[in-house]
């Protein structure tokens, strides 16, 4: 079990990791923005204490992957609605974005397309037939246990779709 904490740096390395494990090592960097959030650290802040952390491959596609202005876009990034309109918060603000616009394009260079893995993962569970009964138990016992090992944002959007 993982404790993150404001006021620390996280290396963040996903060297030689496949897809399950860098997304898991995203979902670390979800609990550590979560965790500054909490004593009220604005997003683009915590968004360039990740990038402090980043090493190796990250640090890699940060510095030269990605172009001043790509960098300048994910830190500057808000909240906006379907039509593009900025989301603003109770002050009349912009909603930052920048944690979630860096996670996205990390998954998105990284791992590829994130809408496709969750389509992927949809068509493999609706894919399933059973025959008998006891074959019904045992893929309600495996599909179970296989959502629950999913990141935990992408299981419940698997959840509400099979209910």
């Amino acid at each position: 079990q993982a404790s993150y904490q404001s006021g620390t740096i996280y290396e963040l390395n996903i060297d030689g990791m496949n897809e399950y494990h860098i997304i898991d090592k995203l979902e670390e960097m979800t609990m550590v923005n979560n965790a500054y959030k909490i004593k009220n650290t604005s997003n683009k802040v915590v968004a360039n204490l990740l990038i402090v952390g980043f090493t190796r491959q990250l640090k890699t596609w940060w510095d030269n992957v990605l172009t001043v202005q790509q960098q300048t876009e994910i830190l500057y990034s808000i909240q906006t609605d379907e039509i593009g309109e900025p989301i603003l918060d109770l002050n009349n603000e912009p909603i930052e974005d920048s944690v979630a616009t860096l996670i996205y394009n990390i998954t998105k260079y990284f791992i590829g397309d994130p809408t496709y893995s969750k389509d992927r993962a949809a068509d493999q569970l609706s894919n399933l037939r059973y025959k008998k009964l006891q074959d019904f138990r045992w893929y309600k016992e495996w599909k179970e246990k296989f959502i629950t090992g999913l990141p935990t944002l992408f299981a419940e959007k698997i959840k509400k779709k099979y209910r």
